[in-house]
């Protein structure tokens, strides 16, 4: 038993040499006792009732010591400024993604007590893998939500292999004019659920209108796109709104794309996202 316990251990390290090649030697052997303790956690009967804690985590740690020393040098780790996850993200993207080509990323956040998560999730396999995580917490925001969201995107996109191009999914807690201007200026992708409060000023037979999306006109089950809208009015935030709604929606889809790339974004294809969701 301790000897493919041992056997596990050096696999794990060898793995983690390999496909995060950016982890220092510490990190790495630290990180391979981490993983290692977790699956001989959940591995064990009963042996975490449903849940996790630091105690139970670093009972099972492989290393010599008392129970006490053991939870020290878990919790030395897990507060080390050297290793950030948000920091794994080129690396785990190369495991994920070997293709070249446009890489469909999926930004969400949650709560889990006072904390908020922010992720970026690639879509493989019916499942999402988080290449990038970053948390806050609203009472200790000491400059803007809308600072910590954009230093969040910008650093994900930083991270990329020069050969991958992302697409940003996103609900619509990511369709602030800030973030629009900030992600059309480096000439990124997106895809964003628009606000139907949300006014627009486009062209059409000549004629230019303003409206919120929720008056923009459609067809049940047949996208239909709305080109070089400005949005909120503002030139320098220049979007595709495409409107969508089948009968099961509680009411229409509005996506925002960047303007100019419907070769890349097209409009059926776009369309279809809700469902894909």
């Amino acid at each position: 038993m301790k000897e493919t316990g041992e056997k596990e251990l050096t696999e794990l390290k060898e793995i983690l040499e390999k496909e995060f090649p950016s982890l220092r030697k510490t990190v790495t052997r630290n990180l391979t006792c981490l993983i290692f303790a977790l699956i001989l956690l959940l591995r064990t009967y009963r042996g975490w009732y449903g849940r996790l804690t630091l105690s139970g985590i670093a009972r099972c740690l492989p290393s010599k010591g008392t129970g006490k020393s053991r939870y020290k040098r878990l919790t030395r780790f897990l507060d080390n400024k050297n290793f950030q996850t948000i920091n794994l993200s080129k690396d785990l993207i190369h495991l994920i993604y070997e293709e070249e080509g446009f890489l469909p990323v999926i930004i969400d956040q949650t709560a889990i007590g006072d904390v908020q998560v922010i992720s970026a999730n690639v879509p493989t396999e019916g499942r999402s893998i988080p290449t990038a995580i970053s948390t806050f917490e609203y009472r200790k925001i000491e400059t803007s939500q809308n600072l910590l969201e954009e230093e969040f995107l910008s650093f994900v996109s930083s991270q990329l292999p020069k050969e991958i191009k992302i697409v940003e999914i996103a609900d619509r807690g990511y369709g602030k004019s800030v973030l629009l201007k900030n992600r059309l200026k480096r000439r990124e992708l997106f895809i964003i659920r628009g606000k139907r409060d949300v006014i627009v000023h486009y062209k059409e037979n000549g004629k230019t209108y303003h409206r919120s999306l929720g008056r923009l006109k459609y067809s049940l089950g047949k996208p239909r796109r709305y080109r070089n809208c400005l949005y909120q009015g503002r030139k320098e935030i220049k979007v595709d709104v495409i409107v969508y709604r089948e009968r099961s929606f509680k009411e229409p889809w509005f996506l925002l794309v960047p303007s100019g790339k419907e070769d890349i974004l097209p409009t059926e294809r776009i369309g279809n996202f809700p469902e894909e969701e």
